[in-house]
């Protein structure tokens, strides 16, 4: 009886813990810069994937990761306004001195939580099943004194359970009492392009880092499998046909 009790604790504390952060999105600022190494596309169709002069916003195309096959995708992340002389406002630098923690999430694109209750939006953040997959928790930053122009940066290999659908990256930003204090997303740039490596992160054609990208989903339907379910759909069609014969003919004329 005391495990039993044990065990139920446990499970509502674990559940509790799962959705424990009832702060509003709405609430809090926007205080980081977050890119990725795909190309830069603001369409969220995962149709989108051709390169389209026609496409305003993704004439390349959609960056596609392919789940199971230990593809990956690189986000990047430092405070906003922090490069190139720019400054930011005094409300996000004070609010970026008391980051001391981040956590990394995969987020569905708007499109791809339609007609989806699973992955319905919610403001407040323990509840929203939109950016529902935590990539990297609890990451202390930055790691030099404070200094919020840091870059930090985290390689996400796709499993094959990761549904197919387009993305953006979210990070969130924690201080020393565990509170959630500020955020960035990947999918729009809040400040003017900038030059990170060999990649110009920006939104115009030919830019990397902002908007959105496609999982194109693990195909577990190899020609094995597809052979090996034939098979069996015959044979179970063979056994019942020879059961129905033996059942209404044989067994009679004995």
């Amino acid at each position: 009886m005391n495990l039993l009790a044990l065990a139920l604790f446990g499970l509502l504390n674990s559940r509790t813990a799962f959705a424990s952060d009832k702060t509003l999105l709405s609430e809090i600022n926007k205080i980081f810069t977050v890119w990725s190494d795909a190309t830069s596309c603001t369409a969220q169709s995962q149709s989108d994937v051709d390169p389209d002069p026609a496409r305003v916003g993704c004439i390349q195309g959609l960056t596609q990761v392919q789940a199971g096959n230990k593809s990956s995708i690189t986000v990047y992340w430092r405070g906003a306004n922090m490069t190139g002389g720019a400054t930011p406002s005094p409300e996000v630098a004070a609010t970026l001195a008391n980051v001391t923690k981040v956590t990394v999430k995969a987020c569905f694109s708007a499109l791809s939580t339609k007609d989806r209750k699973w992955r319905k939006k919610k403001d407040e953040i323990g509840k929203d099943k939109q950016c529902f997959k935590k990539l990297k928790e609890d990451e202390t930053w930055p790691q030099d004194a404070h200094d919020a122009s840091q870059v930090l940066s985290y390689t996400w290999e796709v499993a094959d359970n990761t549904g197919k659908a387009t993305y953006f990256f979210r990070v969130f930003g924690y201080d020393a009492q565990g509170n959630t204090i500020g955020y960035g997303d990947s999918d729009v740039l809040l400040e003017e392009p900038f030059t990170h490596g060999n990649m110009t992160i920006g939104t115009a054609e030919g830019t990397h880092g902002i908007g959105y990208w496609k999982v194109k989903g693990f195909d577990g339907l190899t020609s094995g499998v597809v052979t090996g379910v034939v098979i069996l759909s015959i044979l179970s069609w063979v056994l019942l046909i020879s059961y129905f014969v033996y059942e209404h003919y044989i067994q009679k004329d004995d």
